[in-house]
């Protein structure tokens, strides 16, 4: 599992969606949450570019 997966899955959570996980396991809740979306896509090739964004 990567640190990406688990920062989804930690936004899912307290998002109040289902999570993938272990019925027997346990998960916090954090007062404060940050994150980048976005990819390290390069501009000038010929793919559509994403635009990046960040939430807290």
């Amino acid at each position: 599992m990567t640190l990406k997966t688990v920062g989804l899955i930690q936004m899912m959570l307290q998002a109040g969606l289902l999570v993938p996980v272990h019925p027997t396991s346990q998960l916090g809740i954090f007062r404060q949450l940050m994150i980048h979306i976005g990819d390290t896509q390069s501009r000038s090739s010929n793919c559509l570019p994403t635009v990046p964004t960040s939430r807290t």
